[in-house]
């Protein structure tokens, strides 16, 4: 008999503890998005620290904790954040978006190839064939860099970095007669750019 009523208060002190994890973990949440609505972003940011520290398995929280990261540069707390939520929402296009911006921001291109051809194929996302091509233009690999920045042009035609993209690519190739017509092209769209006159 003793064992059992043992056993009793144990299982119902453990649902206390749960219960009383998740309302302190969900209190910290909740006072993180109204200081994220003031723009107050350090303090929201620590709110959502705490909530997650509370209750590592509070999603939301982590991707909160990733936005505001992001608003005060750190990247890789960022990135670590968004990993975890795409853990539990591998699909989720927000999620993908920043981690594929991310990697793109520091110069993880692999990475950044990963998830914006992720979103690509789900039809979502903005500007991610520019992101996805430029990716591989820094890794050198010309040919894929060359599909998925001719599709951001189109996408984008006024964009005058893609062409001047195309330009260094081929310049790189020896392939001068077509560097110079990119030069000019991305010139023709944008004339301030006295270093790109100076590589024509």
């Amino acid at each position: 008999m003793k064992t059992v009523t043992c056993i009793l208060l144990l299982v119902i002190t453990s649902l206390y503890s749960k219960a009383n994890i998740s309302d302190s973990s969900s209190q910290f949440f909740e006072k993180g998005l109204e200081e994220k609505k003031a723009g107050r972003h350090k303090l929201a940011f620590d709110y959502f620290q705490k909530a997650i520290t509370i209750n590592p398995n509070h999603i939301d929280a982590h991707f909160e904790y990733g936005t505001e990261a992001l608003e005060i540069r750190q990247l890789e707390i960022a990135r670590r954040a968004f990993l975890k939520v795409a853990e539990s929402r591998p699909n989720d296009v927000a999620t993908l978006e920043h981690l594929a911006q991310i990697h793109f921001s520091t110069r993880k291109w692999d990475d950044a190839i990963k998830y914006g051809i992720k979103l690509l194929e789900m039809k979502t996302g903005t500007r991610i064939n520019y992101l996805v091509g430029r990716s591989y233009y820094e890794k050198e690999n010309y040919g894929q860099a060359f599909r998925y920045l001719d599709a951001a042009y189109k996408e984008e035609p006024a964009r005058a970095e893609i062409p001047y993209l195309f330009a260094r690519a081929f310049d790189d190739m020896s392939n001068y007669k077509q560097s110079v017509k990119y030069f000019l092209e991305a010139i023709s769209l944008d004339s301030s750019k006295a270093q790109w006159m100076y590589e024509l």
